[in-house]
C-alpha cells in the first residue's frame, strides 16, 4: 500500500518531510500524496508541521515497534507493516505447517520475494509447497507484536518440525571422498589453461573505472568517518559496538554456507553457551570456531599473510568439524561445473603464486582492491575440501584491517549478489559489491 511508502520517505527526513518532495521521489502527483497522508493521520502515524511539512507522531504507541522494525529491516519494514501482510502473517499463524494453496496468488508473491529472502518464512517442501513461519526470528516476534497476533503453536512445537526435515546444507564444494573422471577432467584442463590463477593474469591489466573510483573514495571517507565516532566514544562502549558487530559476522558468514541458527540463536549462545535444541553439534561448533579465528587473527596482526597462517586459520575454523583440519585437500573438487578448481596436486604451487601476488601489491593497490582479489583467486584455487569461504572471509578482512580499514560483513540476504559476482569472475562486480555493502555498513 502506497502510503507506507510514504511513510518511510518520512522516516528517512530527520526534518520532515514535504509532500512535493514525496511526490518527485515516489514519482506519483502530489494530490496522491495528500491522499495517503490523510490516511496515515487517521492511524495516527504522522502529523503535520507548522512549516507544512509531515513527521512521525511520536505520541502513537506503534510508532517504537515500528522503529524496531525499521532497525531490523531498512529497506523492507513499510511492506511489512502494512494490513495486507498483516494478512498473511495471520494465515501462516492457523498452523505450522501451511500449503501453497491457502494463499492468493498476490500473497504467494509477497511470500516468496519478501518473506522468504528475509527469514520470515520457510519452505518445507517444494511439491506439494508448505510453508512456515519462522517464529525463532526476533524479526518474526517483533511483526506479530505489530500486528497482534498470536500463533497457535509455540516455539518447541516450531523446533520439532525442523528436527524432524532433513535441511539441506549448502556445500562449499562437491563431494571430496572421491574424484569423479569428470571432475578431473574438467578441473586438470582449468589448471592447463591457466583459469585457476586467471585473475593475477588479468590484473596485469586492471585499472578501476570512473564508478569504482567514485566508490573507493566514498569508501575511504566512510572509513575515516566511522573511525572518528569510534574514537569519539567511550572504550566500553567502543569493546560493545565490536562485539556485537563479531556475532553479527559470525552468524552471517555460517548462514551463507547453510547453517541454520538464526541470529538470536547465535547471540545467545555466544553470550551464556546455552544451544537451542534443535541445533546441531556441527553448528555450534561453527559458531564457536569463528569466535576463536577472530581472537586468534587479532593476536597476528600486521604480520601478514602465510601459507602457514591459511591452514592455521583453516584449522581453527574446521576444527571438531571435519577430517584434516589445516589440511590443503587431497581430491579433486569444485563449486560447480562452470568453475572448476586448482587440482590438488597443485594448490601448493597456485597459493604460493597467490601470495607472491599479495607481497608484491601490499603496499600498491587499494586495500579493498588487494583483498577483493586475493578473496576472489583464493575460492577459485579452493585450498580446503571444506571451509573456503569462511576462511577466504576472515583473510579478505584481515588484509582490509591490515591497513587500518574497517571490516566487511558479506550478508546471508545478499549472498545471491556475492556468489554471482564470485561465479562471474569479474573484479568489477565483485569490487562493485563490497565497495556498496561497506558503504551502506558503516553509514546505517
Amino acid at each position: 500500500m502506497r502510503e507506507y511508502d510514504v511513510l518511510k520517505c518520512i522516516f528517512e527526513s530527520n526534518e520532515g518531510a514535504q509532500p512535493k518532495d514525496m511526490s518527485k521521489k515516489l514519482e506519483t502527483h502530489v494530490s496522491n500524496i495528500y491522499t495517503y497522508l490523510k490516511k496515515l493521520g487517521h492511524e495516527g502515524l504522522v502529523q503535520r508541521m507548522q512549516n507544512g511539512s509531515y513527521m512521525a507522531n511520536q505520541d502513537n504507541v506503534k510508532l517504537s515497534q515500528i522503529l524496531d522494525l525499521k532497525a531490523m529491516a531498512p529497506g523492507k519494514f513499510h511492506r511489512f507493516i502494512t494490513p495486507s501482510f498483516g494478512g498473511i502473517l495471520a494465515k501462516l499463524c492457523e498452523k505450522l505447517r501451511v500449503e501453497r494453496s491457502v494463499f492468493a496468488a498476490g500473497e504467494i508473491n509477497q511470500i516468496e520475494h519478501l518473506a522468504i529472502p528475509s527469514r520470515i518464512v520457510l519452505k518445507l517442501s517444494k511439491r506439494p509447497i508448505i510453508y512456515c513461519l519462522k517464529i525463532n526470528e526476533s524479526l518474526v516476534a517483533s511483526l506479530l507484536a505489530y500486528h497482534d497476533i498470536t500463533p497457535n503453536f509455540n516455539l518447541i512445537e516450531f523446533n520439532k518440525v525442523i528436527e524432524s526435515i532433513n535441511l539441506k546444507r549448502m556445500p562449499s564444494a562437491s563431494p571430496t571422498s572421491e574424484s569423479e573422471p569428470e571432475v578431473i577432467k574438467i578441473c586438470d584442463q582449468a589448471y592447463a589453461d591457466n583459469l585457476d590463477i586467471y585473475l593475477l593474469m588479468k590484473m596485469k591489466d586492471f585499472a578501476p573505472d570512473e564508478r569504482l573510483n567514485e566508490l573507493l573514495k566514498n569508501v575511504d571517507r566512510a572509513n575515516k568517518e566511522y573511525h572518528l565516532f569510534l574514537n569519539a566514544v567511550e572504550p566500553n562502549i567502543r569493546k560493545a559496538i565490536s562485539e556485537q558487530w563479531e556475532k553479527r559476522y559470525i552468524y552471517n558468514t555460517n548462514s551463507i554456507e547453510g547453517n541454520t541458527m538464526s541470529e538470536k540463536e547465535v547471540v545467545e549462545y555466544l553470550k551464556n553457551g546455552k544451544p537451542q535444541g534443535h541445533v546441531s553439534k556441527r553448528e555450534l561448533h561453527e559458531t564457536t570456531n569463528i569466535r576463536h579465528a577472530f581472537e586468534f587473527l587479532k593476536l597476528k596482526r600486521n604480520e601478514g599473510i602465510s601459507e602457514e597462517l591459511i591452514r592455521e586459520i583453516h584449522f581453527m575454523i574446521h576444527k571438531d568439524i571435519g577430517d584434516a583440519p589445516g589440511e590443503y585437500k587431497k581430491f579433486y573438487n569444485y563449486v560447480k561445473p562452470s568453475s572448476p578448481t586448482t587440482p590438488p596436486q597443485h594448490v601448493k604451487e597456485r597459493m604460493r603464486l597467490l601470495l607472491q601476488w599479495y607481497n608484491e601489491n601490499r603496499g600498491k593497490l587499494h586495500p579493498f582492491v588487494l583483498a577483493s582479489v586475493f578473496h576472489m583467486q583464493f575460492e577459485m584455487i579452493h585450498p580446503f575440501a571444506d571451509g573456503n569461504g569462511r576462511v577466504g572471509r576472515l583473510l579478505m578482512n584481515y588484509i582490509l584491517e591490515e591497513r587500518d580499514f574497517l571490516p566487511l560483513t558479506i550478508l546471508e540476504k545478499t549472498k545471491q549478489n556475492y556468489y554471482r559476482s564470485l561465479e562471474n569472475k569479474s573484479i568489477q562486480q565483485f569490487l562493485d559489491y563490497v565497495l556498496t555493502s561497506f558503504i551502506e555498513e558503516y553509514r546505517r
